[in-house]
């Protein structure tokens, strides 16, 4: 029988990943004392029609320090009518750190110099908003003796969306990914309306313009400090250290180890930077919540089949689920395709934790038999589309409970050693793997989570198809090129 290795995602020796489990503790202790929110008691699964981001409104007091805590976040809609509608009605009647109003950007009759003032003001805007993520709206006025806020359209010349792309590239360092969109107004022939431009929270804050970085606080746009900037730095080191350690909780809990494993597993963890403890516990922390969640699981399913762009020869790994339970070991709800005891090469389970992660432990990612020869396949193509769909449906559940923010995401594979690829057993270079197993980390933006599932799924796995020799996969659609 084929010898399986402990799980070791991290790649680090023992000892050190023991000191790191002790680090790591105590940073997942303070970092999660600074966030929480409830779900939403309902929600609608319909594809949204506007962007969201958290508000930052509220602060409590947890172990006798202040903690900031993320509250849910406003719907900010895309549509000329609908965001009309929302400034009149006062639904936005302060400013926040997550959103900023602007009466115009660029002076319509302005000089070069001018425009170029204009451009520095943008850039620092953008990159204030960048830590924590955000909106700026344009063709807003403000009445600042009564804090209201009524509409008064700018125009819209073409380009100029281009526009605040290239100064997002290429006044700030680093370079920021942003998302602007024209909202015209039909009654003028699109030629006014507004400019919202969305911040997406930046993997690589804090950002720099005019050799300065900048931050955002409750009253808009602020300096940043040397010391501010370190400990921003620190604490995005420390974000990162999480992905390993929930990595090894995946294998830990899988329901079939040891003496009783012939086929390889595949693993799949999410983890979001800037989570909070009751993030999905609407989806785990009972029976009801573990309904939702298959809710949920089927809703996706339902839509991409409706979007008939797969062509795969089996479901989705969002379906065929007979029951739930729940683990301590990992605080999570989870959804098993097995009716009864889990069995070997037979069938998956999806877990989503209280506070964040999202997991996936497929057992039959590889094929074989008792004992386990060395000639056993791997079905490469399964693992590929699997994590594709596990990635969308994290951007899912991040929507649900209106989470904008970063993800870390890992991928791990055990019981690799002499495994061949499927797609070249009938022949050819037989492509058999050389390593027990294969592990894989990235992180994405919540944007990339929504729009480039391939793009990070190929990021993911690519050096595990290049060693099957099976690397084309990922230039045939729907993963394209990376």
């Amino acid at each position: 029988m084929k010898t399986l290795r402990p799980h070791p995602a991290s790649g680090l020796p023992a000892r050190t990943r023991d000191r790191g489990h002790t680090r790591r503790s105590r940073a997942i202790i303070a970092w999660r004392a600074q966030a929480g929110c409830q779900p939403p008691a309902a929600q609608s699964h319909a594809e949204p029609a506007y962007r969201q981001f958290p508000s930052t409104d509220r602060v409590v007091r947890c172990c006798d320090r202040p903690a900031v805590v993320v509250t849910p976040m406003r719907a900010i809609p895309l549509t000329y009518a609908e965001l009309k509608a929302g400034i009149e009605g006062g639904v936005y009647p302060h400013e926040r750190s997550w959103i900023d109003f602007k009466r115009r950007l660029y002076p319509e009759d302005g000089d070069a110099g001018a425009r170029d003032k204009v451009s520095q003001e943008l850039a620092r805007d953008m990159a204030s908003m960048a830590e924590r993520g955000g909106y700026l709206i344009y063709g807003v006025k403000e009445d600042k003796a009564r804090h209201t806020f009524t509409v008064d359209e700018m125009p819209l010349p073409v380009g100029l969306h281009e526009t605040v792309d290239a100064v997002a590239r290429d006044r700030i360092t680093p370079p920021l990914t942003v998302v602007p969109t024209l909202v015209p107004d039909p009654g003028t022939g699109n030629a006014a309306g507004f400019l919202v431009v969305e911040i997406p929270e930046s993997p690589d804050s804090p950002h720099m313009t005019d050799f300065t970085y900048w931050g955002r606080s409750e009253t808009g746009r602020v300096r940043l400090g040397d010391d501010q900037v370190e400990r921003l730095i620190i604490a995005r080191s420390r974000r990162h250290q999480r992905l390993p350690e929930e990595m090894r909780a995946t294998a830990e809990v899988d329901p079939l180890r040891g003496s009783s494993r012939w086929v390889s597993h595949f693993y799949f963890t999410a983890v979001p930077t800037r989570d909070w403890p009751e993030m999905f516990a609407g989806y785990a922390r009972d029976a009801q919540a573990r309904t939702r969640l298959l809710r949920r699981c089927t809703d996706l399913e339902r839509q991409i089949g409706a979007a008939g762009q797969d062509e795969r020869p089996w479901p989705t790994v969002l379906g065929g689920f007979a029951k739930t339970r729940r683990t301590q070991r990992v605080p999570a709800g989870w959804l098993d395709t097995w009716p009864g005891q889990a069995v070997e090469g037979k069938g998956w389970t999806i877990g989503v934790d209280d506070d964040g992660p999202v997991r996936l432990i497929d057992l039959a990612a590889g094929t074989g038999s008792p004992p386990g020869p060395a000639s056993d396949f791997l079905d490469e193509a399964r693992v590929l589309y699997r994590a594709r769909d596990m990635i969308r449906l994290t951007a899912a559940l991040a929507d649900d409970v209106s989470y904008p923010g970063n993800w870390l995401i890992g991928v791990f594979l055990d019981g690799l050693y002499g495994c061949r690829s499927r797609l070249t057993d009938t022949g050819g270079d037989p492509g058999s793997f050389e390593d027990y197993d294969y592990s894989s980390g990235t992180q994405a933006t919540g944007l990339q989570l929504r729009s480039q599932a391939e793009l990070i799924t190929s990021r993911l796995l690519r050096k595990l198809l290049r060693g099957l020799g099976t690397e084309f996969l990922l230039a045939q659609p729907p993963f394209g090129q990376d």
